[in-house]
Parts: structure tokens; C-alpha cells; sequence
């Protein structure tokens, strides 16, 4: 905090001091929506705008360089061998009609015990399951249900899990009840008490986008192509 001078009617007082807050440093622009490639700030720091929270043996998510989407980070979380419950949070925004989020996702989780889900929150309530909410997969959507034993804080729903064999898109219709309303998504990755993935091991999160379309992830080289038409050709 600080003290302004500033100028005053009075002529027995001519200046008044008032406290005032500074913020020095640190940016505090975010870059979602419509886009975030958690780059903004150096590993293992996350842009501010975006909070991470665990609990059990969990660590909160970090900016990790290991393995990006787009250079130089991506959002992780590790896989670890006992219970674990580790959340991402993005900013509050509000989606319009026709709105679909894509992101880019590498994981590598014990197989049906460890998992990764998408949720949501709307006007402030509960979190739950994008697809419980409405939402729709369009590609990328989960590989299958988390066991019910060994207290996974997800048993019995259906998550990412296994190996994504590196970097794949995820592309989901959010619900019609997030429309014009305060919504919040969560990204997050929770494990039994058992064992975990080999290393290296845990879900890597990278280049979401929120728009009514998806960027191009790959492109056809080369970028044209030849082909001959019989002189007796005809169309059908």
C-alpha cells in the first residue's frame, strides 16, 4: 500500500493524503477465452487467472516443459500410487450459442484405476461431469470407467485413462445450459491407492480452445494434387 497526495478545496489543507493499493509486476492478463497455452509465465508458474487446488496425496497442477502441445508448457498433474484428487480451474466466462471447447491432452494413467475427467460449473453450483451436464463428445472423448475398488475419488465414472500415446485432441459440445451463464470448467485427475503408471506418468493438458470452430491440428503435404481425366470420361 501506499499514500497519494492529491489536491484539495481547502485553503487550510491544501492537500489530502489518501491510501491507495499497488500491484508491482506480475501480469495478470488472461488469454481465456478464447485461447490457453499456459505460456504466459515461466514453469512451474500457471497464469493467475487459472487455479489449481488437491487433496489427499495430490499436488496441485504445475507448468511443466517435459511435454507440451505448443512450447514451451503444458498444464500437469502426475499420476501417483495412493488416493489423490488434483483439480485445474479455469477462469469464469460466460459461453455463447454454438460455442465448442477443444484441447489438446497426453496422459499416461494406471489403466481403469487412475483417471482424468472435464467438468463443469454453471452459475456458481456444483461441479459435475461435462457429459452429466449436457455436454456432448464430439472426438476425443473418455476411454472408460475407473474401478470401484481401491477408493479412487472417481470410481465408477467413465475418465481418460491408460496411455493416450502421446498428444490428442479432445473436441466436446459444451451443454445448452451453459449458455449466457457464468461458467467455470474444471480439469481434473484422481488415483486409487494402488500403484501408478510408469514414468513418466500423469496427464499433460495444452492449447485449449473455445470457439465455434477448431484450429487445424495437422495439415496434407503436398498441398495439391494431379490426377488425368479420360477425353471419354463421362460424370455420374
Amino acid at each position: 500500500s501506499a499514500l497519494l497526495c492529491v489536491g484539495s478545496n481547502d485553503a487550510g489543507n491544501p492537500t489530502v493524503e489518501v491510501p491507495v493499493s499497488l500491484t508491482v509486476g506480475g501480469s495478470t492478463t488472461c488469454t481465456f477465452p478464447p485461447d490457453e497455452n499456459f505460456d504466459e509465465q515461466a514453469a512451474p508458474a500457471l497464469p493467475s487467472c487459472w487455479t489449481t487446488a488437491a487433496s489427499g496425496s495430490g499436488v496441485p497442477f504445475v507448468a511443466a516443459t517435459d511435454a507440451s502441445d505448443t512450447a514451451p508448457n503444458s498444464a500437469y498433474a502426475p499420476d501417483i500410487a495412493s488416493v489423490s484428487d488434483m483439480t485445474l480451474d479455469s477462469p469464469v466466462f460466460t459461453p455463447t450459442a454454438g460455442q465448442v471447447l477443444s484441447f489438446r491432452h497426453q496422459y499416461n494413467l494406471e489403466s481403469t484405476f487412475d483417471g482424468a475427467v472435464l467438468e463443469i460449473s454453471v452459475n456458481g453450483g456444483a461441479f459435475q461431469d461435462i457429459i452429466a451436464a449436457g455436454g456432448h463428445f464430439e472426438t476425443g472423448g473418455y476411454d472408460g470407467p475407473i474401478s470401484t475398488s481401491f477408493q479412487s475419488p472417481i470410481a465408477g465414472r467413465n475418465a481418460w485413462n491408460g496411455s493416450s500415446g502421446g498428444f490428442k485432441t479432445t473436441v466436446v459440445d459444451l451443454p445448452a445450459s451453459a449458455i449466457g451463464q457464468a461458467t467455470v470448467l474444471r480439469f481434473r485427475t484422481a488415483d486409487d491407492s494402488s500403484v501408478n503408471a510408469d514414468p513418466p506418468n500423469g496427464w499433460w493438458v495444452d492449447t485449449i480452445h473455445l470457439g465455434t470452430s477448431i484450429p487445424p491440428i495437422a495439415s496434407i503435404t503436398p498441398a495439391s494434387l494431379e490426377f488425368t481425366v479420360a477425353a471419354n470420361a463421362t460424370a455420374s
